[in-house]
């Protein structure tokens, strides 16, 4: 997954690219772990990210610290597989042409400051664009090489630096970390 954001820091520009290497997504537990390398500007942080959707809880991990904040909404199931919050909107549904077709709805999702639309595949609810708009700035992520199946479960695993911030939805900042939005 790629991510590109565009940020104003006191009148000046100011750019994060992500590039995450590992997303993980159980539908069935509710959980979902991204680990890649921020680039602001310029300067390379890994950084891990943990999402709860039972809890509705996110945990960031950079530069030895970890934080906790709540994610922006909460997530419906269809079937088996969590898949959109509740406040979701259809905005249309693409077919391509008749030489070259890709199914894909597209979603208008209301968040705290501002909007986000997220294309998904329509049978498995599964990612294809997202965009986010705030007054913070544009975020927009574009996933890639997808596969199913769960290979290494162990990426739900807390590391030790965010263990004791389990429990709780309050935002401790314990160092400084970059801002990345929830997804």
């Amino acid at each position: 997954m790629v991510m590109s954001i565009g940020l104003k820091n006191n009148g000046d520009p100011f750019t994060i690219t992500a590039i995450y290497d590992k997303w993980t997504m159980d539908t069935t537990l509710a959980k979902s772990y991204l680990s890649g390398t921020l680039y602001v500007n310029g300067q390379a942080i890994h950084q891990e990210v943990f999402q709860d959707y039972s809890q509705g809880i996110q945990f960031e991990l950079a530069m030895g610290n970890c934080t906790v904040k709540p994610l922006p909404f909460s997530f419906t199931s269809i079937g088996r597989k969590l898949c959109l919050p509740p406040s979701s909107k259809l905005m249309t549904s693409y077919y391509g042409s008749a030489s070259e077709t890709l199914d894909f709805d597209m979603y208008l999702i209301p968040i705290h400051g501002g909007q986000m639309t997220m294309s998904l595949t329509p049978k498995g609810c599964t990612p294809i664009s997202e965009s986010i708009s705030t007054e913070e700035g544009v975020f927009n992520f574009g996933f890639m090489g997808l596969t199913s199946g769960i290979t290494d479960p162990s990426v739900f695993e807390m590391p030790e630096s965010c263990n004791y911030l389990q429990g709780t939805v309050k935002k401790r900042d314990v160092g400084q970390s970059p801002f990345i939005p929830s997804i």
